[in-house]
C-alpha cells in the first residue's frame, strides 16, 4: 500500500444529465465536473450552464460541502 498519495477525481457526463449524480459523487469524495458539455442545450427549455451549475453548488452545499474557487482548484490539482 502506498502512503500518503492523494487522488482528486471527477464524475463528468458527456451529453447526459449530470445533476441526478452529484449527491453519489459527493458522497463518495469525488468532485463534480459540471458544464457545457453536460446538458443537451439544444432543447427549448432546457437549463443554461449558469443554471446547471448553480444547482449543482446548491446541491453541494445542502451536502454540508464548500465550492472551492477557481483558485483553489488549481491548488487542489497543482496547476
Amino acid at each position: 500500500m502506498v502512503k500518503d498519495v492523494r487522488v482528486n477525481w471527477f464524475a463528468a457526463t458527456l451529453g447526459g444529465d449530470n445533476l441526478p449524480l452529484v449527491p453519489v459523487i459527493v458522497s463518495l469524495g469525488g468532485h463534480v465536473r459540471i458544464g457545457l458539455e453536460d446538458y443537451q442545450y439544444a432543447r427549448a427549455g432546457q437549463l443554461s450552464n449558469s443554471q446547471i451549475t448553480e444547482r449543482a453548488a446548491s446541491i453541494i452545499r445542502t451536502m454540508g460541502h464548500e465550492i472551492a474557487s477557481p483558485a483553489e482548484s488549481r491548488k487542489m490539482l497543482e496547476l
